[in-house]
């Protein structure tokens, strides 16, 4: 489904913005998306090879950062409170510190770059002649709100007491490594 083509002077209909809707859907996971609204989430199904993969999203309120998650709570975003016991919640890939710290990785450009973490948000990239500084930007901060999805086929990669976790961070605060 093509997403629709917003014009001056076009009248938005709900129904424009439910294919809208529909087609970014489609674009970010794939064809056979679909999204349903259930109470205050946005749950998004996908079929594929005739599975069904329900995709739930939810939002947490940060309590600590891990090395390759972080913990939460459940945040109610009708009554603005915390709900439940603790979450832990996985990192996306490359803001994770296990797969890194110690690690020299070799870039398509050739260049091998050596990373040591000081911190879970601080480390140093190393090419073998220069060292340069890098720190996680935002950073985590306790009581943050985050959105999280769940329903990811494979789980998340990060396992806690032998335990995959099934909720990842959607990385709405934009982080990213960035030199000090």
């Amino acid at each position: 489904m093509a997403a629709p083509i917003f014009n001056k002077g076009l009248k938005v209909t709900a129904q424009i913005m439910r294919d809208f809707q529909q087609s970014s859907v489609a674009e970010v996971i794939g064809a056979g998306a679909n999204v349903k609204r259930m109470s205050n989430q946005l749950v998004v199904e996908q079929q594929k090879d005739g599975y069904r993969n329900a995709v739930d999203f939810g939002t947490f309120s940060i309590v600590s950062e891990e090395a390759d998650y972080i913990v939460c709570t459940a945040w109610n975003t009708v009554t603005s409170l915390a709900v439940g016991s603790t979450v832990n919640i996985a990192k996306p890939y490359l803001l994770r510190r296990t797969p890194f710290d110690g690690v020299t990785i070799t870039f398509p450009n050739a260049q091998d770059i050596a990373y040591t973490y000081t911190e879970n948000d601080t480390r140093t990239a190393n090419d073998g002649t220069s060292s340069q500084s890098e720190i996680l930007t935002p950073q985590y901060t306790v009581g943050e709100l985050l959105i999280a999805f769940t329903g990811m086929s494979g789980g998340s990669g990060v396992t806690v007491s032998d335990s995959m976790l099934v909720w990842m961070d959607v990385n709405t605060g934009g982080r990213q490594w960035s030199a000090t």
